[in-house]
């Protein structure tokens, strides 16, 4: 079951786990980089620590391993997830 998200050291709930981790964090009051919300900038990549998401549409930036775009991932359970550039 999808129930939160863990970032910095905070447990975010996930409400809508049919939205992206994006708004859900949003929805939660966390403001995150992001420009294109399309997959296709990357500068909403994140690192994956723990869980797993699935893809809402093809990623077109070049991530590496264990990295995710948030804009357009959903949760497929509950997941941990650091900022690349923090």
């Amino acid at each position: 079951m999808v129930s939160h998200i863990k970032f910095a050291k905070k447990l975010i709930p996930i409400n809508q786990p049919e939205l992206s981790i994006l708004e859900n964090m949003e929805a939660n009051g966390i403001n995150m980089n992001y420009q294109c919300r399309d997959g296709l900038c990357g500068s909403c990549r994140c690192q994956l620590l723990m869980g797993e998401v699935v893809y809402q549409q093809q990623a077109l930036a070049v991530l590496n391993e264990e990295e995710v775009l948030i804009c357009i991932a959903r949760a497929n359970s509950s997941i941990e997830i650091k900022d690349v550039y923090s």
